[in-house]
């Protein structure tokens, strides 16, 4: 409770005082009283035979029965932190509902769901974080419901099962690749500093699979610009960082960064200006725009006033 604002607590009080989401009034005066002490709650102050005595004016204090109300105090407040958290969540509550129409075989309220999702999710100019994470669940709600509430017989059922199979394949390895990459290209900036273990499973999964390859075949097979142009930029920068040797490599890693800042949120543009920053010390080119790379890694791109 230290840590809220006013706004905090009073959504919290409101939260307190909802008898669908707190069915304890005893909770709820506990919250108040507490709220006297705001923010530094000093216990020097205050004991819990006092706060017994506010809540429960009536009854003679008991540790036990106090211990017992601050456990179910602490228990409420994780409760409206997950759903203010949760609130913020707009594509996961659009997943959960959807979830609820399925139990209850509305139909009509499912697709309507997940092509308003996946409209806003394409709309955006940016990826954002997890674009391929909430792409892949909408296409496996998309199968779920072909599969639910349709004829499993004739070619257009065989049309639209394979174009969705195909979109869900698509999401779920845009997504693996991704992270795999940020991953891996983490560890390798680690490495400089630790030993590497050469029997780990991230060093075992680049030498099974060909990132270079796979971002190339998501960059040609997608049907999205965007996404096109997003694994176009991962692809130049595995290889710049491969074949350090070739300015050329860096020149187009650093060229794609720069056209496409609109794409690529904050948090994106930052890991690829650690990229390019690492190795700008290289030349006399590098090194002046190393300057700027630092400046900008501390100051989000899109975040400024233009």
């Amino acid at each position: 409770m230290k840590t809220f604002s006013g706004k905090d607590i009073e959504r919290c009080r409101e939260f307190m005082n909802s008898k669908y989401l707190n069915k304890s009034t005893k909770v709820a005066k506990l919250y108040e009283s507490l709220l006297l002490r705001h923010p530094d709650y000093d216990t020097s102050k205050f004991s819990e035979e006092c706060l017994s005595k506010e809540v429960s004016p009536h009854l003679k204090y008991n540790r036990s029965s106090m211990k017992n109300l601050f456990a179910d105090l602490s228990e409420v407040l994780d409760q409206f932190l997950v759903l203010e958290e949760f609130s913020l969540r707009k594509y996961e509550i659009s997943d959960i509902l959807r979830e609820a129409y399925f139990k209850r075989r509305l139909w009509k309220y499912i697709v309507k769901n997940y092509e308003k999702s996946e409209h806003e999710l394409d709309k955006k100019h940016q990826i954002i974080t997890d674009y391929f994470f909430y792409k892949q669940k909408i296409s496996t709600d998309k199968l779920n419901n072909l599969s639910l509430n349709k004829p499993k017989s004739g070619a257009a059922y065989s049309k639209e099962f394979n174009q969705i199979v195909d979109e869900r394949a698509e999401n779920i390895t845009g997504f693996f690749a991704k992270e795999l990459i940020r991953l891996h290209e983490n560890l390798e900036a680690l490495r400089r500093t630790f030993s590497d273990d050469k029997d780990s499973f991230m060093n075992g999964i680049f030498e099974v699979i060909d990132f270079v390859r796979l971002t190339e075949f998501l960059q040609d097979r997608s049907g999205n610009r965007n996404t096109s142009k997003f694994f176009e930029i991962y692809n130049a920068m595995l290889i710049c960082f491969s074949e350090f040797e070739n300015e050329k490599h860096y020149a187009k890693y650093k060229n794609l960064i720069f056209s496409n800042i609109k794409l690529l949120t904050d948090d994106e543009m930052k890991f690829h200006l650690i990229r390019l920053k690492r190795n700008c010390h290289r030349t006399g080119e590098r090194t002046c725009t190393c300057i700027q790379l630092h400046y900008m890694i501390f100051i989000p791109v899109n975040s400024r006033k233009r």
